[in-house]
């Protein structure tokens, strides 16, 4: 992994793809607006949802963050198997990254690149402190998942 992507050195940067995009937006905002990008992991246990189960998980970050992208991963079973929801704690934007929960086949990357994350069209400030994922099982059969949330948090220097 580099700065969040996932790097594949086999393949050659082709112009107009998602990573020729996204990695220098990225760097840019992280060097100007001294952020740090973070990786968060939901869930963080590697959980099994039981049948019709639904879990729900709350992430801390620091005050003055930023969720940039996310990416779904079924580890058992098909995206189709998972709906899925992400809440903000804070009150002054939408509580929710989408109006209802959505299949996990509709948060994949498009196109044929098949390069990951999937970047929000613009960064969503987080006002509070805390990010929740809800995610729920729509199979009969036990299942597991993984969630990642890509976020930008404030940083006042160091070595990242």
């Amino acid at each position: 992994m580099i700065d969040g992507f996932t790097l594949n050195g086999s393949v050659t940067g082709l112009p107009e793809r998602f990573a020729s995009f996204a990695v220098p937006r990225a760097r840019r905002a992280f060097a100007v607006g001294a952020w740090r990008p973070r990786v968060w992991v939901v869930p963080q246990t590697g959980l099994t949802l039981q049948p019709y189960d639904k879990l729900i998980e709350q992430v801390f970050v620091s005050p003055g963050s930023i969720l940039w992208g996310y990416q779904f991963a079924a580890l058992t079973g098909t995206l189709a198997d998972f709906l899925v929801q992400v809440r903000f704690d804070d009150e002054a934007h939408s509580p929710t990254l989408w109006s209802k929960p959505v299949f996990a086949s509709a948060l994949r990357s498009t196109g044929g690149s098949g390069v990951r994350p999937v970047l929000l069209t613009a960064p969503r400030p987080i006002g509070g402190t805390s990010v929740s994922a809800l995610i729920s099982s729509r199979s009969s059969a036990t299942r597991r998942c993984q969630l990642l949330l890509f976020v930008g948090e404030p940083w006042s220097g160091g070595v990242l």
